[in-house]
């Protein structure tokens, strides 16, 4: 079993942070040259390699298949700036490798294997592409962590995500809370677990408190501004006594802004007023409401997920330390979300 920076700090009674510098040459530490030397030794002497159980291998793939959108490419390019920078803390590269499709994404996949440059891979991207690349590098043997929900399918695969099931029952709960008994959902089609795991999560926690659920108080459709427009002025043509007063929302930006352009026809705005429309859910940072208030979920874009999955999975990994629990699951903060409060 390799020895590890921390393994050395024990063994010397320093901290692991000295230890780390010394070991990487960073610039501007400050040590003594006693401990420096005896750093350096120790080392040697145990054999320590800066790469983990890989030995000479410096380099962490990146693999992923080409954005389909604008939203999507922000926030891989997030991802990927934060990947860079905690891997580079850690004496690693990071090699980013992008596909139009998935056989081309396959086959690189299985050269890394012939080429052995890659200490390990991160797999991004939707569930169903990325679980046959996962099946392929562990049969080669090759290690990896992923983004995404295999807790099911793959338990022992180090993966990280949200905890959208959670999130979605902390928007009912907040919205009872407030008075809310008819809650209805928007969301979006997509191939993401994600958004089935976030409809799952606000179904059972209606179910939970013996609320109603209609099916035409749950919208699903292609995340745009129309069709939360369309969505709030169905929900509007129901008599009054039916209409929903709250909202779940489990898709992206666009339709926050549909559901206010369908109650600013109607003088109406979201909030917390008697004849306002509560609204609660994910969002993404771009987010600005113009005349209504709500509130949305902190940090969901992918810098937080990232760092939790270089810290928790992809550092234990490298340096050849076992993983506590290789199912990593966020939780992120309600906050109000932005609005100009224009007047109605």
């Amino acid at each position: 079993m390799p020895v590890t920076q921390r393994e050395i700090a024990k063994r010397l009674n320093l901290s692991q942070s000295t230890v780390a510098k010394v070991l990487k040459d960073s610039p501007g530490v400050w040590v003594s040259a006693e401990n420096r030397e005896r750093i350096l030794c120790a080392a040697r002497d145990l054999n320590y390699h800066p790469n983990g159980r890989f030995g000479r291998y410096g380099a962490v793939t990146c693999a992923y298949l080409t954005p389909t959108s604008p939203h999507v490419r922000n926030a891989f390019s997030i991802a990927i700036d934060v990947l860079a920078a905690r891997l580079g803390e850690l004496g690693y590269e990071l090699k980013v490798k992008i596909f139009p499709n998935q056989k081309d994404l396959l086959d690189a996949l299985t050269r890394l294997e012939a080429k052995k440059d890659s200490a390990a891979c991160v797999l991004w991207g939707h569930e169903a592409a990325i679980e046959e690349q996962g099946i392929l590098l562990e049969r080669l043997g090759i290690p990896f962590v992923a983004k995404g929900h295999f807790e099911i399918s793959h338990p022992a695969w180090p993966q990280v995500d949200f905890d959208h099931n959670e999130m979605a029952s902390r928007v009912v709960t907040t919205l009872v809370e407030l008075g809310h008994r008819r809650i209805a959902y928007l969301g979006q089609f997509d191939s993401a677990r994600y958004t089935g795991i976030l409809l799952n999560g606000y179904e059972d926690a209606m179910q939970s408190r013996g609320l109603p659920v209609p099916a035409h108080f749950i919208a699903i459709g292609d995340g745009s501004l129309e069709h939360g427009a369309r969505a709030m002025e169905e929900w509007l043509a129901l008599p009054e006594n039916e209409q929903p007063t709250a909202i779940v929302m489990g898709s992206g930006t666009a339709p926050w802004h549909g559901i206010e352009k369908a109650l600013l026809k109607q003088g109406r705005r979201l909030g917390n007023k008697p004849s306002d429309i509560a609204i609660i859910g994910t969002s993404f940072n771009d987010l600005l409401l113009s005349v209504g208030h709500g509130m949305t979920f902190k940090s969901i874009m992918l810098d937080e997920l990232t760092v939790a999955l270089v810290e928790r999975l992809l550092a234990p990994l490298l340096q050849g330390e076992s993983i506590k629990d290789p199912i990593v699951r966020l939780r992120p903060e309600l906050v109000p979300a932005p609005s100009l409060e224009l007047p109605v």
